[in-house]
């Protein structure tokens, strides 16, 4: 018969924090090590939980010892439901790991109303993903800049520059607003992805969950609420008209990918740009509405260079200082 205490629980958030119990007690043989590896990469979900699991008990190095032991000591919610639904050590080590990562963070979250900062950034040509003390998921793509603080029981994202898919922890008392130049973004808990194509375009689309868009920069604020699949920009000029929006293309770069669809080169070549460290350059004009479609991976700029002489009547020239040039064939 099977141990039951050597099988983790199905919920991802709870086998994440099975999972890191048992690692963190240095009890795991190699079988298990390559299982716990298989169970991240078998679901993004899971991979999540488990490196949000880590970053909260990263944070709660910060947490003084009394705290810590009081948090540990106190029947939590969370407590409470292992004991219920499961027996022995996910009764014992996992509820209370989980009881004092979650409070840690919870008691590094209040910390943050004095107004101290966390600052985000991507190099060009790099991706990344991080978690905030809420345990809010940030994608950035390349090129990204923010900060996050807490302020007034509000968690304040400021978007300098690029592009980030947010998965925001639900959280209905701490409302989370993402702020730029034109206007903010307000939710609760969903996922949608706020790109800054210009320093005063802003395209915000919704893959989850409904967000709430307002544009500061005009003399009369407008807002419109997003729903799943839907996009819309915030300019100078105030809020687009809410669009269709395949945020999955939108957001292919989470994956490594660019798609394309019948999009004009000169609008290729400049998101392509976005991964480069020398710009590429359209040199004819007469290819600039040549259109393109396909699927690119940005980290293989030889196949993407490859590809294009095959559709477009143009060549490409490499100078001798890494730049490329497009020319009419």
């Amino acid at each position: 018969m099977t141990d039951p205490l050597h099988i983790p629980p199905d919920d991802p958030r709870e086998a994440a924090a099975w999972w890191f119990t048992l690692v963190r007690a240095g009890k795991c043989s190699q079988e298990q090590l390559a299982a716990l590896q298989l169970w991240r990469q078998a679901n993004p979900a899971h991979d999540r939980e488990y490196r949000a699991m880590e970053q909260l008990w990263q944070w709660a190095d910060h947490v003084p010892a009394r705290q810590m032991r009081a948090l540990a000591a106190e029947p939590h919610d969370t407590q409470r439901r292992f004991f219920a639904s499961r027996r022995g050590f996910v009764a014992a080590g996992l509820a209370a790991c989980t009881a004092m990562t979650v409070g840690a963070g919870l008691v590094f979250y209040n910390d943050w109303q004095d107004g101290k900062k966390i600052q985000l950034e991507t190099a060009r040509g790099e991706r990344r993903t991080e978690y905030l003390p809420d345990g809010t998921r940030l994608d950035l793509n390349t090129a990204s800049s923010l900060t996050f603080r807490v302020s007034n029981g509000k968690r304040l994202v400021e978007l300098l520059h690029g592009d980030v898919m947010f998965d925001v922890a639900h959280d209905p008392a701490h409302p989370f607003y993402v702020i730029t130049a034109v206007g903010c973004i307000k939710v609760v808990g969903t996922r949608f992805n706020v790109r800054m194509e210009q320093p005063l375009d802003v395209l915000v689309a919704v893959e989850s969950g409904v967000v709430s868009v307002r544009a500061e920069a005009t003399p009369v604020a407008r807002s419109v609420k997003l729903m799943p699949s839907m996009s819309t920009h915030i300019t100078a000029s105030g809020v687009s008209t809410p669009q269709n929006e395949d945020v999955a293309v939108l957001t292919a770069w989470r994956q490594g990918k660019v798609i394309f669809r019948n999009r004009p080169l000169a609008s290729v070549v400049s998101e392509m740009n976005r991964y480069l460290p020398e710009p590429m350059v359209v040199a004819d004009p007469r290819l600039e509405r040549l259109p393109v479609a396909g699927v690119f991976n940005v980290d293989d700029l030889p196949a993407f260079l490859d590809a294009l002489p095959q559709s477009l009547p143009l060549r490409v020239v490499r100078s001798d200082r890494g730049g490329i040039r497009l020319f009419m064939r």
